[in-house]
């Protein structure tokens, strides 16, 4: 019944590929529940169809998860949707640890510059796609940036966050000049800003550490742990805009 509740919820997309998963799984049990007397020479059979079905169910439920956690991040445009993606083994050069691969590709509708998301946390962008398949650069590469912000309930601060290889650096913008120069404090949250141009929505990026400056820097910056963990990474969720790219 909760899966049902949670479907219910979930974009269009998602619930087409969860109602056919769930079809095609109540039509295989019916088929079993429907013999007679099983044949000990098809014991063997049932019981593998009996665990193929199981494993669906799992995955059908992974699904669920991930697209969920997802969509409660997205803004309510009819021209945005999910579509999960399985993350697939990557071995290459060094600069390869700052990115996965991705089961789904142009045939998917998959485009360069799409956001990646882990639930509510950003994971990176997409860099490069092919017919099938897809490469994503993690927020942790030293060439990804993004646009990000604080929320404060005196007023949101905006400013630059990069990756530098091993975490994540923020680096607050003056907005006005009147105004007293932005720091951020140890323990906020950081972001997507709804300002930026690769992803728009609210997705937690990560939680302010140390603060420092950089060299050359005007304003004091921080050190940021990132939300992101990935070696845990299974399934994500790619953010798709159907309008005008």
């Amino acid at each position: 019944m909760f899966l049902c509740l949670g479907m219910a919820f979930l974009p269009r997309s998602i619930r087409q590929q969860a109602r056919s998963l769930l079809l095609d799984a109540h039509g295989a049990t019916q088929r079993l529940l429907g013999r007679g007397a099983p044949d000990p020479a098809d014991a063997g059979a049932s019981e593998q169809e009996v665990a193929l079905l199981k494993a669906e169910l799992v995955e059908l439920k992974r699904s669920l998860t991930a697209a969920r956690g997802s969509s409660r991040v997205l803004v309510a445009d009819p021209d945005v949707r999910v579509l999960t993606a399985e993350v697939l083994p990557l071995q290459g050069p060094a600069d390869f640890l700052h990115r996965i691969a991705l089961d789904r590709g142009k045939r998917d509708g998959v485009r360069d510059g799409m956001p990646v998301l882990a639930g509510r946390v950003l994971v990176g962008r997409v860099a490069q796609v092919s017919r099938t398949t897809c490469e994503v650069r993690l927020v942790l590469d030293p060439e990804f940036s993004v646009r990000a912000s604080i929320p404060r309930a005196e007023g949101t601060v905006e400013g630059l966050l990069r990756g530098n290889g091993r975490g994540l650096y923020f680096e607050p913008a003056i907005l006005d000049e009147r105004a007293p120069a932005p720091q951020p404090r140890t323990g906020e949250r950081i972001l997507c800003s709804r300002a930026s141009v690769l992803c728009d929505l609210p997705a937690l990026i990560g939680v302010v550490g140390e603060r420092r400056r950089l060299a050359g820097a005007s304003l004091l910056g921080a050190r940021v742990h990132p939300a992101l963990n990935p070696q845990s990474l299974r399934r994500v969720v790619i953010v798709i805009r159907d309008g005008p790219a």
